[in-house]
């Protein structure tokens, strides 16, 4: 990514223009699109044609390494909020509340007399962020969501696509892991938005 695009500006914009102000009352151009970008999710991204208009046009041309991480990033946070956005009559891209923040709201509500620490949200979001690959990755990410879509918890799509980003770089994979679980553990996270990371773009 560049000075000038940044994958989370990019989705935000690909989610207004599909449910707009009122995502309680879709119209069916909306409805058909949300539904065959879950049925994409899972798939490698740019393979499903269906989807190509909402994950790919308007995508700038980069180096082949960026293009790929930069269409990886935005696919899977579309088609992930899809899955999130399904049955909901709010919106489920929440500017503003992280990642991490939102799985730990998941993790209060299902928590028992031990604590959310306990709790089998907590154990899933543990797994993700250990995980070594995106695919890895992926599998907890769909199944905290699902868990979030039941309580009506969102979070910022935005800042996920850029998390997705910048997790496909070495030298930054572990950081974004870090600043999910420093979200979930309520540390001072004003440092962590990834537009301010030290060589972002390389």
């Amino acid at each position: 990514m560049n000075d000038s695009f940044r994958c989370g500006r990019f989705v935000t914009g690909r989610i207004h223009q599909l449910i707009g102000e009122s995502p309680g009352s879709l119209n069916p151009n909306s409805r058909a699109l949300l539904a065959q970008l879950r049925q994409a999710l899972g798939s490698e991204p740019g393979t499903v044609p269906s989807v190509w208009p909402i994950t790919l046009e308007g995508l700038p041309e980069f180096g082949a390494v960026t293009q790929r991480r930069t269409e990886t990033a935005v696919h899977l946070a579309l088609t992930l909020f899809a899955l999130h956005q399904q049955a909901q009559s709010t919106n489920m891209h929440q500017p503003g509340q992280p990642f991490g923040t939102a799985v730990r709201r998941l993790a209060e509500l299902s928590a028992g007399e031990d604590g959310p620490h306990q709790s089998p949200a907590y154990r899933r979001f543990t797994a993700l962020c250990t995980s070594t690959d995106l695919n890895a990755l992926l599998v907890h990410a769909r199944g905290l969501i699902t868990q979030m879509r039941g309580q009506g918890i969102g979070f910022d799509y935005g800042r996920f696509a850029d998390d997705l980003y910048y997790f496909q770089i070495p030298k930054h994979h572990a950081e974004v892991q870090r600043s999910w679980g420093r979200q979930f553990h309520r540390l001072d996270i004003t440092n962590d938005d990834p537009n301010t990371r030290e060589g972002a773009s390389q």
